[in-house]
């Protein structure tokens, strides 16, 4: 999601996150999550709370694929910058939300997007210009992770 999300904006909109005004529904279920993750945090309910971040990440998802930014960049303008600025929106609030859990990775989304990681609803306002983005993650292949896995399991 982040880096589908920030790589379209450096790609597609000159690295500049486009002007919006965040949807209700959407404002409402980061304000619930943080609520609600930040509760099942203090209750050390941490797989809970993971479950529940998820979930919007794959909420996000099916969202950004319905809305088709890829398509309606060239045919819809207002519709494509509408879509990502609710997804760099959501972006911005998942680094929060998982800051406890990936503290590196959502410090350096936050820095990217010139947030603070307090524990709260954050927006990024159109016209912000992200710097360079990068990886968040190096996909490793499957035989390494087979051999850390030998490695790092007792065998017998």
């Amino acid at each position: 999601m982040v880096n589908r999300t920030l790589a379209f904006v450096q790609k597609y909109l000159a690295g500049v996150v486009p002007q919006g005004e965040v949807d209700p529904a959407i404002a409402k279920r980061l304000r619930g999550l943080f609520d609600h993750v930040g509760a099942l945090i203090e209750q050390t309910r941490f797989k809970e709370a993971l479950d529940e971040i998820f979930a919007c990440v794959h909420e996000t998802n099916r969202y950004y694929d319905s809305q088709q930014p890829w398509k309606t960049r060239s045919s819809d303008a207002l519709r494509c910058a509408a879509t990502i600025y609710q997804c760099v929106q959501v972006v911005a609030n998942l680094a929060v939300l998982l800051a406890p859990f990936l503290p590196f990775s959502s410090q350096k989304v936050l820095s990217w997007l010139g947030l603070t990681g307090v524990w709260r609803p954050q927006f990024v306002p159109g016209g912000y210009r992200l710097p360079g983005i990068g990886l968040l993650f190096q996909r490793l292949d499957k035989g390494f992770a087979q051999q850390e896995k030998a490695r790092l399991l007792p065998q017998g």
